[in-house]
This record gives structure tokens, C-alpha cells and sequence, in this order.
């Protein structure tokens, strides 16, 4: 039963990762519509897997995320940042990007400190800064709430919409917003709501055709009046809308899962999109460029044209089926031919 249940979660991830490639090929109606749920599909789920074990234990959930989304945040930000000039020259950033040494330095301490990167290739990457907030301010209400034994629930739950609302009071307001610790307020939300849903098992107790197809109603009556919820950017959202569309997005994807479960080749194929998710996001940008210089000597296209970003705007349309395909399939077809060959050595 855990397998199972595991596996609908990876392919969770697995849809949402998806999404995000497709969204990336942009196609503006395209995009408008999975940023209704792709990245608040990975709040939740991270929210659902919270121990609350983590209060009496915080530094080791701390050193979990730390070496989950900080390490190799670093990893790979500092990755392209030594490929930096190399991408310049061969045509995949502009040319007059070109950084000097300094230049390099100012970029790998602002990238440690600020846990942030101007890199291009990393332009998705911002979502683990913003998880590991979001995860450690959770773990702090958690600890709050965790000294009122009886209340401990109803207190948690007032400490998280606080937070939410006292996050987009203050974008709404133009305060300062260092690390963008606003935004990250206001997902907390999700990534909360995931909590509960584990906690109350809300999907095995609730979630049916007929929750599925109003959750799915939901998400698709905003979107096309358009409205809509933008986690990049959620103080422009709804705020009322930002109380829905964020849950019932997950409650729609972990349905569909539901009933694709029974196939074992889908199964499999999300479930291992979902797994290597992370190198997905972090990849998935670079891998449009072997797409766009195809597109380029088919269309006739500019050389220079290889440095657009993040896709090549030619006929888009019919070439983004294959940007998705390749943004998602070479990603996983690097690592895993990568963990192969650590494998190899380490015999």
C-alpha cells in the first residue's frame, strides 16, 4: 500500500515536472494554464511528506534540506557558472556576456550567499531557494505551535494564514522584501495544506470522481476568465483565488495519477519523470538548445537565434511538442548514464 501510494506521489511529480517543461516552451495560454498547479503541486507535496517528528528533531530536518536543495543548488549553479564563457562562445548566451574573473567571484559568492543565481540555465532553479524557506519557516511554526499540546493544530493553522495574509499585506504595500521572503510567506500555504491532507488523509477519506471533476471546475473557471493564481509572482494573484486554486490543482493531478496507476508503462514513466524531477528542472533549459539548433537549420534560421531564451520563437507551435520531449527525456538519459558510470568507477 505504501508502494502504491508512493508511486501516485512521484508521479505527482512526475505531471508537474512535465508541466513546468511545457510551460517553458512558451506558448502563452500554455503556460498561463500550468502555472496554475505545476509548482504548487511540488509546495504540497513536499508539505505532505513533513514529519512532524522533524519539531522535536529541527536540525536534522535543517541538514536534510541543506543537502537536498541547497548543496546541489550549488552544485549546478556553479556548474554553468564555470561554463559561463563557454556557452557565450559557442553562441548559446550572447556574446557580450562574457564574464571576467571578478566578474566569475561576484557571481559565485552572490550564488552561496543569496542561495540565488543570475545564471540563464538556472532560471528555474529559484524554486529550491524558495522550498527550503518555505520548508524552514513551516518547521518554525510547527515548533511554535508544538508548546500548546491540545491547541496545537488550531494554533499552527491560525500561525500559517497569518503569515500568508501579513505576506501579501506586505507586497501589496511595496515593503522591502529581502530574499523575497513575501513570496515564500505566501506559499506556505501549500506546502501547509499538503500537511493536512497527510494528516487527516483527506485522499483516501474524500477524494472521489465527483471532488476531482469540482477541484477540476475550479482550477478551469478561473483560468478561463482570466484569472488565475502565479506563484512566481503571488501578491498579483487573487487572494481569494489563492486560497483554492493552489490545493485543488494537487487534489486534480493526484486523481488523474489515481486511475493512470493502473497502467503499469505510465506508471513508470511518470513515476521516473517525478524521481529525477530535480535534474529535469535543472537541465531541461540547456536541452531546448539542441532543439532550437535543429529548428534553426530547418527553418533557416540565424545562427545567432541559438542564444534565445529560452526557446526559439519560430513556428513554436509545432516544434514545442518536441522541446518538451527532449527537455524532459535528455535530462534523465544524462543522469542516469552519469549514475552509471559513477557506478563503474566506484567498483
Amino acid at each position: 500500500m505504501n508502494n502504491n501510494r508512493n508511486d501516485i506521489f512521484s508521479m505527482m511529480k512526475g505531471v508537474a515536472i512535465i508541466a513546468v517543461v511545457i510551460g517553458h516552451c512558451s506558448i502563452p495560454c500554455v503556460e498561463r494554464f500550468v502555472n496554475q498547479f505545476h509548482l504548487a503541486t511540488f509546495y504540497f507535496v513536499a508539505g505532505y511528506f513533513f514529519k512532524y517528528s522533524y519539531v522535536y528533531t529541527p536540525w536534522n530536518y535543517v541538514i536534510k534540506r541543506i543537502k537536498r536543495l541547497y548543496i546541489p543548488f550549488i552544485c549546478y549553479g556553479g556548474a554553468f557558472l564555470l561554463l559561463h564563457n563557454l556557452f557565450c562562445r559557442l553562441g548559446l548566451y550572447s556574446i557580450d556576456s562574457v564574464y571576467s574573473i571578478q566578474k566569475t567571484i561576484h557571481q559565485a559568492v552572490y550564488m552561496a550567499v543569496r542561495f540565488s543565481s543570475n545564471e540563464l540555465f538556472m532560471g528555474a532553479m529559484w524554486f529550491l531557494s524558495s522550498l527550503f524557506f518555505v520548508s524552514l519557516l513551516f518547521l518554525l511554526l510547527a515548533k511554535i505551535s508544538s508548546y500548546s499540546r491540545k491547541y496545537q493544530n488550531i494554533i499552527l493553522c491560525g500561525l500559517v494564514l497569518v503569515t500568508c495574509l501579513l505576506g501579501y499585506a506586505f507586497l501589496r504595500l511595496k515593503f522591502p522584501n529581502p530574499y523575497c521572503i513575501y513570496y515564500d510567506m505566501m506559499r506556505l500555504l501549500i506546502f501547509y495544506m499538503g500537511y493536512v491532507f497527510k494528516q487527516y488523509r483527506i485522499f483516501e477519506r474524500y477524494v472521489n470522481k465527483w471532488i476531482a471533476f469540482m477541484a477540476l471546475a475550479l482550477l478551469l473557471i478561473p483560468y478561463l476568465l482570466g484569472g488565475g493564481v502565479y506563484l512566481q509572482s503571488p501578491h498579483q494573484s487573487n487572494i481569494f483565488l489563492f486560497f483554492i486554486v493552489p490545493v485543488v490543482g494537487p487534489i486534480v493531478i493526484w486523481y488523474i495519477c489515481k486511475l493512470l496507476n493502473n497502467s503499469k508503462l505510465i506508471r513508470g514513466g511518470l513515476a521516473l519523470c517525478g524521481i529525477y524531477s530535480f535534474e529535469i528542472m535543472a537541465l531541461h533549459f540547456l536541452s531546448f538548445k539542441l532543439v532550437t539548433l535543429l529548428q534553426i537549420i530547418v527553418s533557416g534560421g540565424q545562427w545567432s537565434n541559438l542564444s534565445d531564451f529560452p526557446v526559439y520563437q519560430e513556428n513554436l507551435l509545432w516544434w514545442s511538442p518536441l522541446y518538451t520531449i527532449v527537455g524532459v527525456g535528455l535530462p534523465i538519459l544524462l543522469t542516469l548514464a552519469y549514475n552509471r558510470l559513477k557506478m563503474s568507477f566506484s567498483k
